[in-house]
């Protein structure tokens, strides 16, 4: 990945925060829910990414515990995508003080 690469997701990923701002509720529970499912659907993708990450991380000399934290079991994505549809199930704060 380049310096130009990196750029442009930075700023794709800052027009996507502005649509994201505009959203509603129902929109977002929606993006949320297709996010999980994605997530689901593609485990075998996710765990070969994954896989080969962590090999690159080994052969460049990150350290063991950094390492660990990289590695993504069956049971640490089942955390994200539950993670992902909790977040969904919540209640928008959009509009709410605290």
């Amino acid at each position: 990945m380049t310096k130009l690469d990196l750029i442009e997701i930075g700023q794709d990923a800052r027009a996507a925060s502005r649509q994201l701002a505009r959203a509603k509720p129902a929109q977002i529970d929606l993006a949320l829910a297709m996010v999980a499912t994605a997530l689901v659907e593609r485990l075998p993708e996710i765990f070969d990414a994954n896989s080969s990450d962590v090999e690159r991380a080994r052969a460049n000399g990150v350290d063991d515990h950094v390492v660990d934290r990289l590695v993504l079991d069956q049971d640490r994505l089942a955390s994200v995508i539950e993670g992902v549809r909790a977040v969904a199930a919540l209640p928008s704060p959009i509009g709410q003080e605290t």
